[in-house]
C-alpha cells in the first residue's frame, strides 16, 4: 500500500499539480498529479494526465509515475497515433569532412623523399598505377600516365600509403626544385593536379617526415 505524502503541491498554483513535461515518445504535454489533493478519483496516488486526449493513468509511487511520464504508455489515443520523429538540431559550422584524415585531400610532401596525396586526388586521376610529375613556373603538375619504357624518365610509381592515399618516392625532383615538407591545396584541372609548393594551409608538419 502507497504511503500517503505531507507535502503539498501545487504547480503553478493549481492544487495537487507536481509538474507537466513534453513526452519524448508521443510529442504530447504530459501532467503529474499528486489525485488526492487534486481531487481526482483513481486507484493509486500518482496520477499522469495526456492533455491532449484527457487519458490518464496512475501509479503506486511518485517514481513509477515519473517514469511513465516520457513513454505515454497509458494513453491509448497516444499510442495509436503515428510515431513522433524526433527533431535533430545541429549547432555550429558543418563537420569538416577531411577532419582526421591525413591524406584524404591535401598533397603533402613528406621529409625529402616522399609526394603523398589523398584518395580524392588519385580518384581525380583516374587511379593510375604511374603519375608523371613537371614543374610550371612556381607550380607542381600530376599527370596520369603509363608505365615508362626506360627509368629516369620522371614518371613515378604510384605506392599506396594508407585507406584514405597513395604515395610516390620523388627525392630527385624534390631537391632539385626545393620543395620542403608541407601541407598542399590541390586545384583539380583536366586529368592533371597541380599544387603550389609555397601556398601552405599550415606549418611544415616535421613529424610526417620518413627520413632522408
Amino acid at each position: 500500500m502507497a504511503r500517503p505524502t505531507d507535502r503539498t503541491y501545487a504547480d503553478q498554483g493549481i492544487p495537487g499539480r507536481v509538474k507537466q513535461s513534453i513526452s519524448r515518445t508521443t510529442g504530447q504535454p504530459v501532467t503529474l498529479y499528486y489525485a488526492e489533493q487534486a481531487g481526482i478519483e483513481s486507484d493509486h496516488p500518482w496520477v499522469v494526465v495526456c492533455e491532449t486526449h484527457q487519458e490518464q493513468g496512475s501509479y503506486p509511487t511518485l517514481r513509477q509515475a515519473e517514469q511513465h511520464i516520457p513513454l505515454g504508455d497509458w494513453c491509448a489515443a497516444c499510442m495509436a497515433a503515428p510515431k513522433r520523429t524526433p527533431t535533430v538540431i545541429a549547432y555550429g559550422l558543418p563537420a569538416n569532412p577531411h577532419k582526421g584524415r591525413r591524406t584524404s585531400r591535401f598533397v603533402r610532401v613528406h621529409g625529402e623523399r616522399f609526394l603523398a596525396f589523398g584518395k580524392e586526388v588519385y580518384d581525380h586521376l583516374g587511379n593510375p598505377d604511374w603519375i608523371a610529375l613537371q614543374m610550371k613556373g612556381n607550380e607542381v603538375v600530376l599527370t596520369a600516365t603509363q608505365e615508362p619504357e626506360k627509368q629516369g624518365q620522371g614518371i613515378h610509381k604510384v605506392k599506396p600509403s594508407s585507406h584514405t592515399g597513395v604515395v610516390l618516392t620523388v627525392k630527385t625532383f624534390l631537391a632539385d626544385h626545393q620543395i620542403a615538407n608541407g601541407k598542399y591545396i590541390p586545384v583539380l584541372k583536366g586529368k592533371t593536379v597541380r599544387f603550389t609548393p609555397n601556398r601552405t594551409t599550415e606549418e611544415p608538419a616535421r613529424e610526417d617526415s620518413h627520413g632522408a
